[in-house]
């Protein structure tokens, strides 16, 4: 199982503008997202808001992950899918989205 991540803006009609940015990431370093972002929802926080908001909590998710390596490798699933190598590269790859369309908004399903 993983998550989609997307990002789309309001263009005034019936559905919203897809901005193109699509990414994948496997659910199994959910207890490293929940850690991060301080919340048991883990990166599900950004689901719906405006990159301007996912931005600030993107950046603390990612120093807090940067500052503690030796916590987040202990969390590496054990199947081999996912780690934390990758959940950052995720992380950044959102906040280039973010930084670049800040008033769109995440989709996470």
């Amino acid at each position: 199982m993983s998550w989609d991540f997307s990002m789309y803006v309001d263009v005034g009609g019936d559905e919203p503008g897809y901005l193109g940015y699509d990414a994948n990431y496997t659910y199994n370093v959910a207890p490293m997202f929940a850690l991060a972002f301080g919340d048991e929802e883990g990166i599900r926080v950004l689901h719906t808001k405006k990159g301007r908001i996912c931005r600030g909590l993107l950046k603390a998710a990612i120093t807090r992950m940067e500052a503690s390596p030796e916590v987040y490798e202990a969390m590496n699933p054990e199947s081999g899918w996912g780690n934390v190598e990758g959940a950052l590269d995720l992380l950044y790859q959102l906040l280039g989205w973010c930084t670049e369309a800040p008033g769109a908004l995440m989709e996470i399903t």
